[in-house]
């Protein structure tokens, strides 16, 4: 898809700019340089936070029919409430992104669960 693009075109907007070319050529401690550091930082997590709500956003669409199957199978389980809600605490954090650092462990409940209420 590159190539489509002219060489003179994309050589041009590659080269960085004389901001960057500055910020290079200062001292690791130079007051500049630490609040470019700064902002770069708070670009990136911002980034990072919009790109986590979007991947949460397209789980959630993507598991909400898989999510109502599983509960209605709990509820035709005749299971009450709080047991109810804490399967789907379970099922949350195994099948939604980012994985808790228990992730293995859960998992293994869950099947634990899955062979007792006949899932």
């Amino acid at each position: 898809m590159t190539n489509a693009i002219p060489r003179s075109t994309r050589r041009k907007y590659l080269t960085r700019t004389s901001y960057y070319k500055r910020i290079a050529g200062l001292r690791l401690n130079h007051p500049d340089k630490v609040t470019h550091r700064e902002m770069m930082r708070k670009q990136g997590e911002e980034t990072h936070t919009k790109n986590v709500e979007a991947i949460q956003h397209a789980l959630s669409e993507t598991l909400a029919p898989k999510e109502a199957l599983i509960l209605e199978t709990l509820k035709s389980k005749g299971l009450e409430k709080p047991e109810i809600d804490s399967y789907m605490e379970k099922w949350v954090d195994v099948n939604f992104w980012p994985k808790p650092s228990n992730f293995h462990q859960t998992r293994k409940e869950i099947r634990k669960l899955n062979k007792k209420y006949g899932i």
